[in-house]
């Protein structure tokens, strides 16, 4: 296992305590609120700073750019696979299991699913289990 998978394993088993954690200090919509202007504006940077070398070196290569607007504004989003969408920027897979974390803990908390058991052991076998039928049709 590499040092790098333990720390996107750590990074999300913290974010699994403090996401439940701000949830309860904040409303539902400034919880969705507070999370989108904490990751997309440095996204859009991070985005755009992958973007400009390879509009520069298609340029000057005189070579077409690789994405199209459709693609670049799907990755934008921060849900590219949802669109079925290359990634520009393959790292940026963890930014969008965090994002989809963000959205269940909180339609869980508007359900006042977070603070019981029930809820969050559905939930849990329901993803396992679409996880689980993901992995079967991608495999065959």
């Amino acid at each position: 296992m590499s040092v790098g998978t333990i720390a996107i394993a750590g990074f999300f088993l913290i974010s699994g305590f403090v996401i439940p954690m701000a949830l309860e200090r904040y409303r539902p919509v400034r919880y969705f609120v507070s999370r989108f202007f904490r990751i997309w504006p440095a996204w859009l940077a991070c985005l755009a700073l992958t973007l400009a070398p390879l509009a520069a070196y298609g340029r000057y290569a005189d070579r077409p750019f690789p994405y199209s607007a459709e693609v670049v504004l799907q990755n934008a989003s921060l849900l590219p696979d949802w669109f079925l969408a290359p990634y520009v920027n393959p790292v940026a897979w963890t930014l969008t299991v965090e994002l989809k974390f963000y959205i269940l803990c909180g339609l869980l908390a508007c359900c006042g699913g977070l603070t019981r058991p029930g809820p969050i052991l559905a939930v849990t076998g329901v993803l396992t289990a679409l996880a689980g039928a993901v992995r079967t049709t991608t495999s065959a």
